[in-house]
């Protein structure tokens, strides 16, 4: 998952998440001004996907969390959801 913002005419990246599935939220909460958003994590030897909230840190996003994946609840986080698993062979721009 690619957090752009746009610069200019273009558009910079803000943030790079390799392990992520649909559907990606947008929550209501903000950290440092930047709304966060909610992830799917499976995969890669986890026993069971999880959702888990990610905040912006004033530079970057980051998915990094303390807690194992065996001891998270399995359960979906209120938001928009921006792209759902519908979504996932329709392109974002055409």
């Amino acid at each position: 998952m690619l957090v752009l913002t746009q610069e200019g005419s273009s558009y910079k990246v803000i943030t790079r998440i390799p392990t992520v599935w649909l559907p990606i939220r947008v929550l209501e909460a903000k950290s440092h001004g930047w709304r966060d958003l909610s992830v799917w994590i499976q995969g890669g030897g986890i026993m069971r996907g999880y959702e888990e909230a990610v905040q912006f840190d004033g530079k970057d996003y980051s998915k990094e969390s303390s807690e194992a994946a065996e001891e998270r609840p399995v359960h979906h986080m209120k938001g928009k959801i921006v792209l759902s698993s519908k979504d996932k062979d329709v392109p974002l721009y055409p």
